[in-house]
């Protein structure tokens, strides 16, 4: 009985640590200028991600995080789902590699 419950609480400890956290991010125009929102999202090292992009701007939006080889377009309306596993500890930008003039936002990595 010991060793079951000993297995269990391990199974369910595993399951915890490999659960991915889900992230979504929109792109919106506002007076002209157009961002994905939140413009920057945190994680922990080794931690993956499953980040949605969601356009909502007008024609098509790219959206990059060179350290991590992401590179997506999302056209207007489209949504487009991803993971990405997180590296080294640091501050790391995202942005859009088709109107490099959009605001851009920031890839936080926290030491686990």
């Amino acid at each position: 009985m010991k060793s079951l419950l000993i297995l269990v609480i391990m199974i369910a400890s595993f399951s915890a640590l490999s659960e991915v956290r889900k992230i979504t991010l929109v792109n919106y125009e506002i007076d002209g200028t157009k961002q994905w929102i939140p413009g920057n999202i945190a994680g922990y090292e080794e931690e993956e991600l499953e980040i949605t992009l969601i356009n909502k701007a007008k024609g098509p939006h790219g959206f990059m995080i060179p350290s991590h080889d992401v590179t997506e377009v999302v056209k207007k309306g489209e949504k487009k789902t991803f993971k990405v596993k997180l590296k080294k500890e640091g501050i790391y930008p995202m942005k859009c590699h088709l109107h490099p003039a959009h605001i851009g936002g920031q890839l936080i990595i926290l030491d686990k």
